[in-house]
C-alpha cells in the first residue's frame, strides 16, 4: 500500500507544480539595419525572403515548402515539412500588416509537438536617417500540464539565441 501513495505522489507532485507555473512565455531580440524603415519593411513582409536569414533554414536548407495565397499580403502561408526534429511540421501565415510598423504572424505547429496559437512579429521604428531598429518576437503558450517542461527549457535562452543568429545574418542580407 505505501508503494501506491507513493506512486500517486510522484504523479501528482508535477501536476501540482504545474498549476502554479506560467503558462506564456515571450521572447524578442532586435537589431539596427543600415537602411530606411521602408526598405526594411518592404524586403520583411515576404515571408519567402526570410530564407535568407532563418537561422532554421540553415538546419536543412533542403525541407520541403509549400506556399499558399500571395506573398506580402494577410492569409499568405508558408507551410513546411521536415524529417529533423528541431523543425517539424508547421505552418506560419502573415496575420496582419501595419504598413511600415509592423508585421504579425501567426504559427501552427503540428510536429513534434502540437501548438496552434503561437504568434511572431516584426516590428520597425526609425532611429535615424537610414537606421531602422528591428524587433523580432515571439508570443508562445503551453497548456497545462504541458507548461511543467518550463521547468527544464529557457525558450528565452533557445529561442532568443536563433533570433540573434536569424538578425546577424538579416543585417548582411538586407
Amino acid at each position: 500500500m505505501t508503494i501506491l501513495y507513493i506512486i500517486a505522489a510522484l504523479i501528482a507532485l508535477p501536476l501540482i507544480i504545474a498549476l502554479f507555473l506560467k503558462k506564456e512565455y515571450h521572447v524578442q531580440r532586435e537589431t539596427v539595419i543600415n537602411k530606411n524603415k521602408s526598405e526594411v519593411y518592404q524586403f520583411l513582409k515576404h515571408v519567402k525572403n526570410q530564407v535568407a536569414f532563418s537561422p532554421w533554414n540553415e538546419l536543412d536548407p533542403n525541407m520541403e515548402r509549400t506556399f499558399t495565397g500571395t506573398d506580402g499580403e494577410r492569409g499568405f502561408t508558408l507551410r513546411w515539412e521536415c524529417d529533423n526534429k528541431k523543425i517539424g511540421v508547421g505552418e506560419q501565415e502573415i496575420e496582419s500588416l501595419i504598413p511600415e510598423n509592423r508585421i504579425n504572424y501567426k504559427f501552427r505547429f503540428y510536429k513534434p509537438f502540437k501548438a496552434l496559437n503561437d504568434h511572431g512579429y516584426f516590428q520597425f521604428s526609425e532611429i535615424g536617417e537610414n537606421k531602422t531598429k528591428v524587433v523580432w518576437g515571439y508570443d508562445g503558450k503551453l497548456d497545462y500540464p504541458g507548461n511543467i517542461v518550463s521547468l527544464f527549457l529557457n525558450f528565452d535562452k533557445m529561442i532568443g539565441e536563433s533570433f540573434e543568429k536569424g538578425l546577424a545574418k538579416m543585417k548582411t542580407v538586407i
